[in-house]
């Protein structure tokens, strides 16, 4: 009698320990699946004016060739779990931007190239699996799912889902009250739901 299968929460959650123990599968693994909500969070971070600066693709590159040296610092942590991961990757992206936002206010050129001297400081084969999963969202299903929503919802997926911010917070900023912030989350994933992958909404829905 074959097992039976793990919950996808459990699967993913296996998957983060695993990678931050040094397993290259399951960091492959995680890179392919994480970095389209990545992508999502840059496109919606990284307005005209940043654009003139950085594209989404080089900004999510960049993060990842940060990220991947520090997961080996993660192994403590008792609520690491995909959510807890897609967040500190999503504190990273917001960092760099605040960063290359106060460099292109002072006038200080951002160095071209950059994304790719980051990367290549990482071992060939977690450079290779970032380079070819920004290459591959492409033409993948989450980033056409979460940028054909209205764009609240789309801010609204970024902010709960992939940034994890509390709902308290967002209403706070918004001006809605929790339950109606709540309310429209559950909407967005909705949405969401007939075209995302399952580990993809869970991630989501973790929020």
């Amino acid at each position: 009698m074959s097992a039976m299968p793990q919950p996808i929460e459990q699967d993913t959650r296996a998957h983060v320990r695993r990678a931050v123990a040094g397993d290259d599968d399951s960091l492959d693994w995680l890179v392919d699946r994480l970095t389209p909500l990545l992508l999502a969070q840059a496109r919606v971070r990284v307005g005209p004016t940043l654009r003139r600066v950085v594209e989404p693709h080089d900004l999510v590159q960049e993060v990842w060739a940060i990220a991947l040296p520090k997961l080996p610092a993660l192994r403590e942590r008792e609520d690491l779990d995909g959510g807890a991961l897609v967040a500190f990757l999503a504190r990273i992206l917001i960092y760099r931007c605040n960063d290359l936002v106060r460099k292109h206010i002072v006038g200080k050129p951002r160095p071209e190239g950059s994304s790719l001297g980051m990367l290549a400081r990482l071992p060939g084969r977690h450079s290779g699996a970032v380079t070819r999963a920004v290459r591959r969202e492409t033409q993948d299903v989450v980033r056409a799912a979460i940028e054909r929503l209205p764009a609240d919802d789309r801010e609204l997926v970024v902010q709960r889902g992939i940034e994890r911010h509390p709902v308290q917070q967002i209403a706070a900023v918004t001006g809605l009250s929790e339950n109606l912030v709540s309310q429209r989350y559950r909407r967005a994933l909705d949405k969401l739901r007939a075209v995302l992958p399952p580990e993809t909404l869970a991630l989501l829905a973790d929020g």
